[in-house]
């Protein structure tokens, strides 16, 4: 029985790890995506003050 305790633990730190990356894995692409949302928002804005209105 030992062996398949072990065999358990080990799910369970992998599961945990794999959890872990996908939580690190969404947080970063949300700082992307609001990074992204910034910088349109600020060439929209420098657009519109430099009187560019052609895209």
């Amino acid at each position: 029985m030992g062996s398949l305790a072990a065999t358990f633990s080990s799910m369970a730190v992998s599961i945990g790890i794999a959890m872990q990356n996908a939580t690190t894995n969404q947080h970063n692409g949300q700082n992307i995506a609001t990074t992204c949302m910034a910088q349109c928002c600020k060439l929209i804005i420098t657009k519109g003050a430099a009187g560019g209105a052609s895209v």
